[in-house]
């Protein structure tokens, strides 16, 4: 066979290529940047609460949960988790990714220095995910950070185009999932520096360089309509940012003061409102909560307390716009260079929209997400570096409402999201071959070996044809020429790897599960050469993939037919599990050269 389909075998298996790319489009058009809200009622006014509540005492009380799903990453899996039940369906396998993804270099580097797990954001339809891996290391041993979109259903990675002058960027999802913004950062000499905002279409096309980060503050919330952007930036600065390049439009406020500084904000579920933190140049360590129309007229003081400015915030509206959540982190990522406190561990607060009264929380607990039922989920405080697990709080009844068991015990860590509904979309189990090879068909290579060896020959696979009975499997496979005496089929001077013929399984057509190439069984067949007066002679087994040790162990007998006026070999075997959905690889494997040093050739007919 030409040069192209030779497969270079490591001792009895081929290398084959799993992995495919392929990218959807879509479109970006520009839109007005803050529409009409929904409603022109303007918020209440309201007196600020104390800025610290006493935790709360009262005794976790039943109460009917949420159905739904909740969406969790334990960092081996993201799945979505039935509350009541606590069953998981899976949506992402980390081991998965990491098989599909370039390796990830975080243990290498100076920026982590260890084993950091893929970094998953997951799109707000829940269709795809941003994945973010240390690709590179520079001279300094500092990450370089490439970002791939994955499709859950598809399983297909589309790599994100990067900026030259970029080590990093801290895109962001859009709320139609269509596209992500973000800010990128890089090093000028030691120093971390961010540098300009970017754009990219959720295909992984139109990339577009955007305005320059003003005063390094580099945080950003998209509109609703997902065609503009809005840094969090001081007042005299705060402006929407179309997407597509096509320019800018100031947003006026001026009911606050040119140096307030946005720090977070969040628009209500129906679009009508949105929430926003300011924080002033006197007093410091205080953020004051606001409530507006979408288009950030009529903006009303809802409450304000003391808080460490050194904290980063983020909102979100309960889905019934009662109460908006304020989520404070001091998690400064590694690439900063900046050393995170101790002291500032997470805190959260939650308002009430109608009275802009602050509601008690129970101490030491970092938000997490709203349920369907308008229940806020959060996490509490760990002990010797385990998780303390969830609860949920109901801030209608001031009270620690009770979790199903099953679900604590699925969820010790802050979950994505709850869903109202379960994911619609079916995610497939591994990686199957689309183009893979079923039993009960017959599959040719018409081409013709180039060589002149008549080794060669022998060994050149011009058809296959398998047949199935039940769990039994029939495999024949037709040869270019075929010689009766089997010594013919030796390589003089190799004695410890066997030349020969093999059909490989992959019982469950996935990729990633047993070996390498995702192959449970293999129908081998080998020629054993002379030895001790006994002439050349057919060895035969069906061999079984052992995850514990890593290779195969023989699971059974395979009976073998060798016809050589009809230029073919049979093999016979039992196979547990097989089906017509079932993969199969046909092989056949030449070694040259040396026992000390061999060469493995054949021929392949499917992937």
């Amino acid at each position: 066979m030409p040069a192209s389909h030779k497969v270079i075998l490591c001792l009895s298996i081929a290398s084959l290529l799993l992995f495919s790319c392929s990218t959807t489009g879509a479109t970006v058009s520009p839109e007005p940047s803050l529409p009409a809200p929904v409603t022109d009622t303007p918020p209440p006014t309201s007196t600020p609460e104390p800025a610290s509540p006493p935790e709360t005492t009262a005794t976790p009380i039943p109460e009917q949960p949420a159905n739904g799903a909740v969406i969790h990453d334990d960092g081996k899996t993201v799945s979505a988790i039935d509350p009541v039940s606590g069953e998981k369906t899976l949506l992402i396998s980390h081991d998965e990714l990491a098989r599909i993804l370039p390796p990830d270099r975080s243990a290498e580097s100076y920026t982590f220095g260890y084993e950091r797990p893929i970094a998953i954001d997951l799109s707000p339809d829940l269709t795809k995910a941003l994945l973010a891996i240390c690709s590179s290391l520079d001279a300094r041993l500092r990450c370089v950070f490439e970002y791939f979109i994955y499709s859950l259903e598809s399983k297909d990675v589309t790599r994100l185009p990067a900026p030259a002058d970029t080590y990093g960027i801290y895109w962001q999802w859009s709320s139609d999932s269509a596209a992500l913004a973000g800010a990128g950062w890089t090093y000028d000499a030691a120093a971390y520096q961010i540098t300009r905002f970017y754009s990219v279409r959720a295909d992984g096309a139109g990339l577009q360089t955007l305005d320059a980060v003003n005063n390094g503050r580099w945080r950003i919330a998209w509109h609703p309509g997902g065609r503009v952007i809005l840094p969090m930036t001081f007042i005299t600065n705060f402006e929407s940012i179309f997407v597509d390049g096509s320019g800018k439009e100031e947003i006026s406020i001026p009911e606050l003061a040119w140096n307030d500084a946005m720090e977070c904000l969040s628009f209500s579920p129906d679009n009508s409102k949105v929430a926003f933190v300011i924080r002033r140049e006197l007093p410091k360590d205080h953020d004051w909560v606001y409530v507006a129309r979408s288009d950030f007229v009529n903006p009303t003081l809802l409450t304000e307390y003391d808080i460490d400015a050194r904290y980063d915030c983020s909102m979100a509206w309960s889905r019934d716009q009662t109460f908006v959540s304020v989520k404070y982190l001091h998690e400064p990522g590694p690439e900063t260079g900046q050393e995170r406190s101790a002291g500032l561990v997470p805190l959260g607060k939650v308002v009430r929209i109608e009275t802009g009264s602050l509601i008690e929380l129970p101490r030491d607990v970092r938000i997490c997400a709203w349920a369907p039922d308008g229940n806020l989920i959060y996490e509490k405080a760990g002990f010797a570096g385990a998780p303390g697990g969830i609860e949920a709080f109901s801030p209608a009844a001031s009270r620690v409402v009770s979790l199903p068991e099953a679900l604590q015990n699925a969820v010790k860590t802050c979950p994505h999201a709850w869903l109202s509904e379960k994911p619609a979309f079916e995610i497939p189990e591994g990686i199957p071959l689309d183009n893979a090879c079923h039993p009960g068909e017959t599959y040719s290579d018409e081409i013709n070996p180039t060589v002149s060896d008549v080794s060669s020959v022998l060994f050149d696979i011009l058809e296959a044809t398998s047949r199935l009975d039940g769990e039994t499997l029939e495999v024949v496979m037709k040869f270019d020429a075929a010689i009766e005496d089997l010594a013919a089929y030796t390589t003089p001077g190799i004695t410890k790897v066997f030349n020969g013929w093999e059909a490989l399984v992959d019982v469950d057509n996935n990729t990633l599960t047993c070996d390498t190439l995702g192959v449970e069984y293999r129908l081998s067949v080998v020629v054993r050469p002379a030895s001790g007066g006994n002439p050349a002679a057919f060895g035969s087994a069906i061999l079984k993939f052992d995850p514990v040790a890593g290779s195969y162990v023989r699971a059974d007998m395979l009976a073998i037919k060798f016809d050589p006026q009809a230029k073919t070999i049979g093999m016979l075997g039992k196979i547990p599990g097989i089906t017509t959905n079932s993969r199969l690889v046909f092989l056949s494997r030449l070694a040259t050269g040396t026992d000390a040093n061999p060469n493995i050739t054949g021929d392949r007919i499917c992937d």
